[in-house]
């Protein structure tokens, strides 16, 4: 965890670059406090010298009504100032977000899959930077607070020091009493709440996916509603006992610095009281030191539990910064800008002895994998479900990275250079990809500046140009329901075609379709393939598939069963040679004699 002195700086970093001006809050906030504990301790004490000095009450009630306004003054001043405050700490916290956002965005695909960096990003948003209770929203009021109740109560005591050394005393040794339970204290909760998230955590699984369409129909059907509501009582009851442990404990730590406090105040009070008592003390002087005594007092409590919620806010903070820092290299303005290539001709891969384990995992995903492909040349990545086919790919594009061997796209070992799928020379179509809340015309081009030819080109390849021109607004149509209550909603089949039509619109060296056909029957898989291989020539295409249709279609099939190629050739070949590829072949003929199965499937 950071100190507090650390994220003190890291905090006036981010706002010397997003909000400036408000790093003289501290400072305003500081003088306003202690021009308010002079002018509030003198009024009483200007008082009793008015009456020992008979002075008119028309005097009387002019100083005391200008003292009055200037206090008001002051009032409206120091609520002005906190208002503009909120508000541009607030801009800075909210900038944060858009960090967060921006990291989650940018780094590599690998960390998102990983638990430690969700758990990271989850913790980072509750609690460091996510709400207005969050440790940045906290962190700078709880100084600027902190800082102006130490120079009053520094000032108070210096003052009060005139008249007994013993009062200082009284000051420093109940100040620092306070700030070990502070300590003590602040420890204690961090501890909860570590439990505390992942039982949040939980609690949030259970109550999300409660109202979840397509988990409401297994809760139903297999009637797991008792189930349910056991699983989320025992969470519940686990989080209201950590909750209960720590109302508890800060009870037990307001308690007992209250109970500190109290006999500061009785020792300061007691030492003046002695004093006035031999006569060192006028009563009007007398009053002054107690007045200033009684908010001294006061704002010592707040000096405490502000220093408290500084240390909190701070924890809170760095939980934070584990996800900002350790992630900042990946952001927009860190990031390479995309890499042209030369899109005219196709382009080769290889793969050298390439290993692949996911995080967390004991077995590899992929183990020793050599293989390689020439320019222009279209295989087929197939297998059994689980095989290693989508990770295969998703170390093709960089958006893995392998733990050991190299892949080497013309000629270039990718880990020397800018990841591919930040580069033009692969096009790709993703099983699982989503289409976007625009246009029918961005969601082929994915750009504000597409080409209408290229687009309708693009549908036409796919056959989705006569249902296109047969809406509305033809490329202009709205996508989805998020934003438009009438966006077009595409039936499983024609959002895979749409998905094809992007893939081809960018017409690049190397083309990669991921289950291209997985919600499409078997007539329409064949019509897809047989379009998209004459739309596809002088392209390195490369097809990955648990189906087999999609080997009739290409030069070389590359047959993968767990993380290992078992045998490369063309289909006939593999139904000769490779007895597993050559049952699953009959297995799935079968399946579509009898009727085309409508399934999804993971590589």
């Amino acid at each position: 965890m950071n100190s507090i002195f650390s994220n003190t700086k890291w905090i006036y970093e981010r706002i010397r670059q997003r909000a400036p001006k408000l790093r003289i809050w501290p400072v305003l906030n500081s003088i306003q406090l202690l021009v308010l504990v002079l002018l509030q301790s003198i009024i009483p004490s200007l008082v009793v010298w008015f009456l020992q000095n008979r002075i008119t009450p028309v005097i009387t009630g002019l100083c005391m009504t200008a003292i009055c306004a200037l206090v008001g003054a002051l009032y409206w001043a120091q609520s002005v100032t906190q208002t503009w405050s909120y508000w541009e700490n607030s801009v800075v916290r909210l900038s944060l977000m858009a960090d967060d956002g921006d990291i989650f965005l940018s780094v590599p695909y690998q960390f998102v899959l990983d638990p430690d960096f969700k758990q990271q990003h989850l913790a980072a948003g509750e609690y460091g930077y996510g709400g207005d209770f969050s440790g940045v929203a906290l962190f700078f009021p709880a100084l600027a607070d902190a800082s102006a109740f130490l120079l009053s109560v520094l000032v108070a005591t210096t003052i009060l020091g005139q008249q007994s050394l013993l009062i200082p005393t009284v000051i420093v040794i109940t100040v620092g009493i306070e700030l070990i339970l502070s300590r003590v204290f602040t420890d204690y909760r961090e501890k909860i709440k570590a439990n505390l998230f992942k039982l949040e955590n939980q609690h949030k699984y259970f109550e999300t996916s409660a109202y979840e369409i397509d988990l409401g129909q297994e809760l139903r059907t297999y009637q797991l509603q008792a189930w349910y509501m056991e699983k989320l009582g025992l969470v519940q009851a686990k989080e209201l006992r950590l909750r209960r442990r720590q109302r508890y404990s800060e009870a037990l730590g307001d308690t007992l610095v209250g109970i500190v406090s109290a006999g500061r105040v009785c020792g300061i009070f007691y030492l003046l009281f002695l004093n006035f008592r031999t006569g060192s003390l006028t009563p009007a002087e007398f009053t002054f030191y107690f007045s200033i005594a009684n908010i001294a007092s006061g704002y010592l409590e707040q000096l405490s539990q502000s220093i408290t919620q500084l240390r909190n806010a701070s924890s809170d903070v760095s939980t934070g910064r584990v996800y900002l820092d350790g992630y900042s290299r990946y952001t927009t303005a860190q990031a390479e800008s995309v890499k042209k290539v030369n899109e005219t001709n196709a382009i080769g891969v290889r793969f050298d002895h390439v290993y692949f384990t996911y995080p967390h995992s004991s077995g590899s995903a992929l183990q020793d994998i050599n293989l390689t492909i020439q320019p222009g040349e279209k295989i087929a990545i197939v297998g059994p479900n689980g095989g290693g086919k989508s990770t295969l790919i998703m170390l093709l594009l960089g958006l893995f990275q392998p733990t050991a061997g190299q892949i080497v796209i013309d000629g270039q070992p990718i880990a020397s250079g800018v990841p591919a799928y930040k580069t033009t020379g692969f096009s790709v179509s993703f099983q699982n990809d989503q289409l976007f809340a625009d246009t029918v015309a961005y969601n082929v081009a994915v750009s504000d500046s597409a080409s209408v030819v290229l687009v309708k080109k693009a549908l036409e390849k796919v056959g989705l140009a006569d249902v296109v021109q047969g809406l509305p607004q033809g490329l202009d149509s709205q996508m989805t329901r998020y934003l438009a209550s009438d966006g077009l909603e595409l039936s499983g089949g024609q959002t895979q075609s749409l998905l094809l039509a992007r893939a081809l619109y960018r017409d690049a060296p190397i083309q990669v379709l991921d289950e291209p056909t997985a919600a499409l029957d078997a007539l329409a898989e064949k019509n897809m393939y047989e379009r998209y291989a004459s739309a596809a020539e002088n392209r390195t295409s490369i097809f990955i598939s648990h189906r087999l249709a999609s080997t009739q279609f290409v030069d070389r099939v590359v047959f993968l069963e767990n993380g290992k190629i078992l045998q490369t050739g063309s289909h006939d070949q593999l139904m000769a040679s490779c007895p597993e590829y050559a049952s699953m072949y009959h297995q799935q003929e079968a399946m579509y004699r009898e009727g085309e199965p409508n399934e999804k499937s993971e590589g």
